[in-house]
């Protein structure tokens, strides 16, 4: 039994966009090589059958599987646990009123970032689901489980049976789903509302639904046989109809996808995959992403920040540490006890503050309720930073790409931030063995913090993967660090990262714009 878990969990997974194109589905991706290319051992394909292509009969005897045990999303190996049980109920607003915009530009009050309720039955009008999801490939793909009335999973769902809010895999009861649909002019079926509580889930059009069908048994092997069955494919003619819940299986996934602009940025006004936490702003703290980090900045200034004077780079620190695990007594795996997680500290001329630049998995901070090691107030119900998101990134996290985040903390110097360092170092608290091995002055000549937020959103517009072997966290700061000292052979701080790392600072200087489609 638990290896079917385990098998019916890997199908799963592996859809991925195939869902999208109807192709056969691609294996579960081994790690690649820098170039990209996919392994020998990467071949194979797992079997897909539209279901239209099956007698009635036949249908009726398929074993469908749930396969929700196992399948929770992406994990995001720069982000340390958190526990979130405890967290309240689902809400699910039926029938609301969605009128007025949102900072993401779609419809309806999203009630900031802390909010859990979800949305369902009142979807925007055809016009306006085309204009907030219009045509068009490259946007974030999700998956969703669509589940009956009577199912019910004890991690996803509470003791009386209603949905837990913000859950990797997406459950949304079907009936709730198919009342949010909405068809726009050019055929397509889009999602309008708020799934499962995540405020960034919005306006999504459905790709695919599918489900894991075991059809026998390989005599040969004495395996049990595990396919998918494609119900509706929104790139099949023969899937005219209006997508429904088959008859049979008690859960299938939905494929959705959000708008091409998502693949570069929260919002299509501002895009890039960056944000900025002013986290130490006088009047306030403030999260800028994107172009708007930029915009926002140069407003401050207007108004006489710093003197109308902008601040300039001094000084980078290259530093790692391995994250502690609390509530295990100390014990990591072999993995964790060689995962480290690597940034930088710039030094402002201003000395009123630090800042903390990190590479880490897309959406991992709003995804996980805004915690961050780098603030105090990480383990409070609503952090400053949480508080300060935007509702558009506010959504699960996606493993396979990548953001860059920056931290304004407390501290004014490197002395200062070791101290803080120091101070969450243990088994129980965030940070084991922190180590600070190199430091540097900016030898830029445009070093102020508008040119170090071009380079960022650069190099994260030119590349947005994320890859656990070649294009992580260490790899990232071993770039920024040598590009902003002006120092050769500067590599990742573990033995491990160094083995498929390749130097792309040059990334921090060309406008991506200019080239072809980001690195996928």
């Amino acid at each position: 039994m638990d290896a079917m878990k385990s098998a019916v969990a890997t199908a799963f997974n592996r859809l991925a966009d195939a869902g999208d194109t109807g192709a056969p589905v691609p294996p579960a991706p081994a790690a690649q090589d820098p170039a990209g290319a996919a392994p020998a051992s990467a071949q194979h394909s797992l079997e897909v059958i539209d279901a239209k292509a099956i007698a009635a009969e036949e249908l009726q005897e398929l074993e469908f599987l749930d396969a929700i045990d196992g399948s929770c999303g992406d994990s995001d190996p720069s982000a340390d646990p958190v526990n979130f049980e405890g967290v309240p109920d689902e809400t699910s607003t039926v029938g609301a009123n969605l009128a007025g915009p949102l900072r993401d530009g779609s419809e309806g009050d999203d009630g900031g970032p802390e909010s859990l309720v979800s949305v369902y039955g009142a979807p925007v009008s055809a016009e306006r689901a085309a204009e907030l999801c219009p045509p068009g490939e490259g946007g974030l793909v999700y998956h969703a489980q669509l589940v009956d009335d009577k199912w019910a999973h004890p991690d996803h769902c509470t003791p009386d049976g209603k949905i837990k809010p913000r859950r990797a895999i997406l459950p949304v009861r079907a009936r709730d789903f198919f009342s949010s649909l909405v068809q726009t002019g050019d055929g397509r079926w889009v999602f309008s509302g708020v799934l499962n509580g995540w405020p960034g889930l919005r306006c999504l059009e459905v790709r695919a639904i599918t489900c894991i069908a075991r059809v026998g048994l390989r005599a040969t092997l004495g395996l049990q046989r595990v396919q998918v069955v494609r119900f509706w494919d929104a790139t099949n003619p023969e899937h005219a109809v209006p997508p429904t819940f088959p008859v049979g299986p008690r859960s299938v996934r939905v494929t959705l996808r959000a708008p091409s602009w998502t693949a570069r940025g929260w919002s299509p006004e501002s895009p890039g995959c960056c944000w900025w936490f002013e986290g130490q702003r006088a009047p306030g703290p403030r999260l800028s992403h994107g172009e708007g980090m930029i915009a926002d900045l140069k407003a401050d200034l207007a108004d006489g920040r710093f003197g109308g004077e902008e601040p300039t780079c001094t000084m980078v620190h290259h530093f790692a540490h391995r994250y502690a695990r609390p509530g295990k007594g100390g014990h990591e795996t072999a993995k964790e006890s060689v995962t480290y997680h690597s940034a930088v500290l710039l030094e402002w001329s201003h000395g009123q503050y630090c800042t903390v630049l990190e590479l880490a998995t897309l959406n991992g901070v709003g995804g996980r309720w805004g915690k961050a090691n780098w603030y105090p107030d990480k383990l409070e119900d609503s952090p400053r930073l949480y508080r300060a998101m935007p509702g558009a990134m506010i959504c699960p996290w996606q493993g396979k790409y990548a953001e860059v985040r920056c931290h304004d903390v407390e501290a004014t110097s490197l002395e200062e931030f070791k101290r803080y360092v120091t101070e969450y170092t243990g088994p129980e608290l965030r940070f084991l063995d922190p180590h600070f091995f190199d430091s540097a002055a900016v030898r830029l000549a445009m070093r102020r913090q508008t040119d170090i937020q071009r380079y960022l959103l650069n190099y994260i517009g030119r590349d947005r993967r994320y890859a656990e072997g070649f294009r992580n966290c260490q790899t990232f700061a071993a770039d920024l660090y040598g590009f902003l000292a002006g120092k050769a052979g500067v590599e990742p701080f573990h033995a491990v990262n160094r083995v498929g790392y390749r130097n792309r600072v040059h990334n921090f200087l060309y406008q991506p714009d200019l080239y072809g489609p980001p690195h996928q």
